[in-house]
């Protein structure tokens, strides 16, 4: 199984390629970055997450340091919650 995402991995490196799992890890890397950090708190107040899906550890770890970087975000996921971001300001 290795074998096979190791290939993967190597196939899209060699086309310059990204998918979704890459884009996250490729965004909590920026989060986790101090540079980044300040700046983000600098530009944004506050950050709404909606269908936040909390069975991947990477989207539990990329949703905590948002947290930590923005105290003011708010996620959901579901019709109630959906509507209760839209009225959250």
């Amino acid at each position: 199984m290795f074998t096979l995402f190791h290939c993967a991995a190597e196939e899209k490196s060699k086309q310059g390629l990204i998918d979704f799992t890459d884009q996250e890890s490729l965004a909590l890397q920026l989060l986790q970055n101090e540079t980044y950090q300040k700046r983000l708190k600098d530009r944004i107040t506050e950050v709404f997450v909606d269908e936040f899906q909390d069975s991947s550890q990477l989207a539990n770890c990329t949703e905590y340091a948002i947290t930590r970087i923005l105290p003011s975000s708010y996620q959901g996921g579901g019709c109630e919650t959906s509507h209760l971001l839209e009225n959250a300001r």
